[in-house]
Parts: C-alpha cells; sequence; structure tokens
C-alpha cells in the first residue's frame, strides 16, 4: 500500500549528503522551424558573448527576474528549470523524496519553458538543485564523488564555466550583485561584480555559521560561540555585515536559551518588512525529526536590535505541524500556520497556497491515490511564479525491502514537469523523463478473470528483513497471457485495510511495471 508520510526524516538526511530534456517531443520539426531556431540560438550566443566580454563591470542587469533561487526560474517571459537524467538523482529514496538524493558525475539539462509552450534545451548539465541566475550567467551546485558539493557558474549556453569551490549556493542579493555559497564548515559572499577581489566576507575555515539571508544593504548570519575547551555552545550569536563596510560585524542579538528544548533551533525562514525583518527558528527532536517548537524574532541591520517576539507553540500529538508563515507589512504582521512546503501545501495530489485568508486551492486532485496499488505519484516539488503553478510529479513504485526502519524507500519510475498557467485549472504536461522498466519479483495469486494479488519479494530475501505481509491487488492486462498456478478466492482485508495472504502458496514470478506504473508483462522468474 503506498503510504505518504511527512518527509521530515529527509532534512537529517540532508546533513549527510548535503540535491535531457530533449527538444520536447510535441513541438514542431520541419525545416522552417529548425532554420528558425538556428538563427535564434546564433543571436543569442551571440549576445551572451557580449554579455560575457561586459561581466566585470559594476553594474548588474536589473532584468525581470522572478523566484531566483528556485527550481523553476522566470527571466524575461520564459521560465527556466533543470530536467534530471537516469541516473542523476539516487534510484532509490526514502519517503520518494527523489530531489533530496543527487549523484554526482550524472547528466541532466537545463531547459527553458517558452511562453508559447515549447520547451527548449539549452545545454546538458551535472548538477542539482535550485537555479540562480544573474547577468547572464547561472549559478549552480554539483555534487562531488567523495559526497560533498561545490558551485560553478556558466553562461546561457552552458559556456565558460568558472569553479566557485567547495559548498552549494546559499542564496542571491535581490539586485543579483551579491552570492552566498557554503557547506557544513564554512561560508562566504561573493561580489559578482569584482574579479579583483570577489569575496567580500568569508567565515573562518571550521566556524559554525549558518548563511541567514541577505536583507536590505546588508546579510545576516548566525553563529555559534563555544565554551573554551570547544565543545559546549555557550551562546548563538546573530550578526550581520553591510555592503558598505563588510569588515565590520553588526552585533545584532543572541537568541534565546529554549531550556524546553535538547534540540539546536534550525533556521526556517526570514521575512523582510522594509528595514525590518523577521527571523524564523524551529526546534526539532527524535530520530523523525518532529517539530516540536517555534521561535520567531524581529531585527534590523542595527546593533542590539534582536527581539523575541513568539515562542513556543501548541502542538496536538495526532497532528505534524508546519513552520508558520509571516506576512509583514508596515510594521504589521500576521502569523498563521504554515503549509507543508512553507506558501504551498502539498496533499496528495492536491496543492494549496496559504495566505492570510487561509488555504486557497490551485489544483485539487491531480492525480488519484490508490491504497491497494503498489504504484503511485507524488509531487516532489511545486512553485508559483508569477502565477503559474510549475510541479515536479514523480511516478514512483514502494520498494519495501529498501526501508530503513519505518522510513518507507520508493524506486523513481517517471518525472513529468507540470504546469498550471494563472486563472486556469487545468495541468498540462510540457516535459518528462521516463525510465526503464521495473522488474518487481513477487508471489502471486490469482483472485478473479482479470485481477491477481500478489506480495513483493527482495532480490535476495533472505538477506533482507523486510514485512512479509505486505500484499497488493492488479488487474491482468489483456496482452498477458500466463497460465497461473496459484489461485485463492476473492481477497480478504484486516481491520487496517491492508490485504490479508493467502493459507496457500503462491507462485514466484516477476511483475514488469513500465514508467507509468501499469502492469506490463508477467515472467518467470
Amino acid at each position: 500500500m503506498i503510504k505518504k508520510i511527512r518527509s521530515v526524516f529527509v532534512m537529517l538526511c540532508m546533513g549527510m549528503i548535503l540535491c535531457s530534456c530533449t527538444l520536447s517531443q510535441k513541438a514542431e520539426s520541419d525545416t522552417k522551424t529548425e532554420q528558425s531556431s538556428e538563427s535564434t540560438a546564433k543571436s543569442e550566443k551571440s549576445d551572451g558573448k557580449n554579455q560575457g566580454e561586459n561581466k566585470d563591470n559594476s553594474k548588474i542587469q536589473n532584468e525581470n527576474i522572478i523566484n531566483n533561487g528556485a527550481y523553476f526560474v522566470k527571466i524575461g517571459s520564459d521560465i527556466y528549470f533543470r530536467k534530471y537524467g537516469k541516473y542523476a538523482l539516487e534510484k532509490n529514496a526514502l519517503f520518494g523524496e527523489f530531489l533530496e538524493y543527487p549523484n554526482s558525475t550524472s547528466i541532466s539539462w537545463i531547459c527553458r519553458l517558452r511562453e508559447d509552450g515549447k520547451v527548449e534545451e539549452l545545454f546538458e548539465d551535472s548538477g542539482y538543485g535550485k537555479l540562480y541566475y544573474s547577468n547572464q550567467r547561472f549559478y549552480l551546485s554539483e555534487m562531488t564523488d567523495d559526497g560533498t558539493s561545490k558551485s560553478y557558474s556558466v553562461n546561457m549556453d552552458g559556456e565558460d564555466r568558472e569553479e566557485l569551490g567547495a559548498g552549494v549556493i546559499l542564496g542571491i542579493s535581490e539586485n543579483g550583485q551579491y552570492l552566498a555559497k557554503g557547506d557544513w564548515t564554512s561560508a562566504g559572499v561573493i561580489d559578482l561584480s569584482s574579479k579583483e577581489t570577489p569575496y567580500i566576507w568569508a567565515s573562518e575555515e571550521g566556524s559554525s555559521v549558518v548563511f541567514l539571508g541577505f536583507v536590505n544593504g546588508g546579510f545576516l548570519i548566525e553563529g555559534d560561540n563555544y565554551s573554551t575547551d570547544g565543545y559546549n555552545v555557550t551562546s548563538r550569536q546573530i550578526f550581520g555585515r553591510s555592503f558598505e563596510q563588510p569588515d565590520k560585524d553588526i552585533i545584532i542579538g543572541d537568541l534565546n536559551v529554549n531550556e524546553e528544548s535538547y534540540s539546536s533551533p534550525e533556521f526556517k525562514g526570514l521575512t523582510a518588512d522594509g528595514k525590518e525583518y523577521y527571523l524564523t527558528f524551529g526546534y526539532y527532536g527524535g530520530t523523525a525529526h518532529f517539530l516540536e517548537s517555534v521561535e520567531i524574532y524581529k531585527a534590523r541591520l542595527e546593533e542590539n536590535s534582536l527581539q523575541l517576539i513568539q515562542q513556543g507553540m501548541d502542538t496536538q500529538e495526532e497532528m505534524i505541524p508546519n513552520i508558520p508563515l509571516i506576512f509583514a507589512h508596515n510594521g504589521k504582521i500576521d502569523i498563521v500556520d504554515g503549509g507543508s512546503d512553507g506558501e504551498l501545501d502539498i496533499d496528495e495530489g492536491s496543492v494549496y497556497q496559504i495566505n492570510q485568508k487561509g488555504r486557497q486551492p490551485l489544483i485539487s486532485e491531480l492525480f488519484k491515490v490508490d491504497p491497494d496499488s503498489q504504484t503511485g505519484q507524488s509531487i516532489g516539488k511545486a512553485e508559483l511564479v508569477d502565477g503559474d503553478l510549475l510541479l515536479m510529479v514523480f511516478t514512483q513504485i514502494y520498494t519495501p525491502y529498501q526501508d530503513v526502519g519505518w522510513r518507507m524507500s520508493y524506486n523513481r519510475l517517471n518525472t513529468e514537469y507540470i504546469v498550471v498557467r494563472k486563472g486556469s485549472n487545468k495541468p498540462k504536461v510540457f516535459e518528462q523523463w521516463s525510465g526503464s522498466a521495473f522488474r518487481q519479483n513477487a508471489e502471486v495469486w490469482k483472485t478473479g478473470e482479470t485481477t491477481l494479488l500478489y506480495r513483493p519479494l527482495s532480490d535476495n530475501p533472505e538477506g533482507d528483513d523486510f514485512p512479509r505481509d505486505i500484499a497488493y491487488s492488479i488487474s491482468i492486462p489483456a496482452t498477458v497471457n500466463h497460465n497461473f498456478t496459484a489461485q485463492t478466492s476473492s481477497p480478504q482485508k484486516d481491520e487496517y485495510g491492508d490485504f490479508k495472504l493467502p493459507d496457500n502458496e503462491g507462485e514466484k514470478l516477476q511483475l514488469i511495471f513500465d514508467y507509468t506504473g501499469n502492469l506490463k508483462d508477467i515472467v518467470k522468474e
């Protein structure tokens, strides 16, 4: 049974790993179109070359950029995204959070969704995660062979690569002039308009700092102060730097000591209101990394301006809480319950937008969830870009023999890239990646003229410990011609709605699923 468990555990996994767009098959490909595309490409390359020659200028272009530093970035009228290749993400991922498990040296494609709905491949890329853009260049991150990350930049054609060093990109200023990058041991801020002294600030190697974000006139950082023996954190300090005086610390204040939690505060969001900023921190507990408490601070880029304005959170045991959202304007703030993904709430096949008025539907029942099926779909990423809803939807199959304890594992079969245009409720698939067939060893019983009951088996059942009583029902395709040797009456369910296994032994077969999650064929193991 496909079971959807909220993916809070993946935040821990990121600490250990910290994530072919061919021309659209639907596009016309006659000679005139090819000649037009070639002419356009030459023109764009020429423009990119001219921009490259001028990138030392102290001024950064003020282009119409929306959702910069995200999975879908709008530049002008086009939306740019990465199409992940077959091996770009791990084959299996806990909770089906495939974007959190990137691979190294694998191929993806940076693509452009045009306003007319056609998709263009720009260049091959081995990176993962969010796209950052400034002055005709992309700033990207990729996984290395040793499991760490590094960053780099390329022009709009994927050429003229410049290495930025270790660490992932953490943020970009609103005007695109400053870029932050870092890892678990360091962080730094780069002035993209300068080649001579690109770093305006860099933490000491091995220091415990967290880049919080760019604000009006500078940026904010959290740093830990340790005891003399270097083992205990004595205080957690918020400080900032201004662009005018990047060498001078602005001590904004210390975070509150939360005596009710054994965990450390995790930065979750920054909300700007003119020159005032609201910082949200979450406290998490247990191996499941469940949210236990929240603290919200108010600050300015000024000495001793940090102020705790809300602490604690009332939660019910049967509910999994989310980080609250802050809406601020002219000093007035509204704090509301956040969604599963910030301002968006993903609930199986539906997506809602969270605002002061509550939960507003953007798309409902994009797909249906069948609890009796081993295969299903999930929304891996949802972003609202200038009124358009952009989605990455995974088709996946549950692989119980790959579970880690109660943490469920899924195999990626297909990825669809979907847009729901502003003012419309009709989803349109504008691109997709399809994997190869998935072969599932199984114990099978025929339960009717056109139905089967089966339980998944591991490739190495003797070496794996996984629930043996998981079973699924599936229809037999008309194209399958097999003389089944094991049969049972209509399958029964227990009090939890799960199928009961028959008393008689089933037939050992291999079920072959296609990229849509449908049964394609049945063969002997």
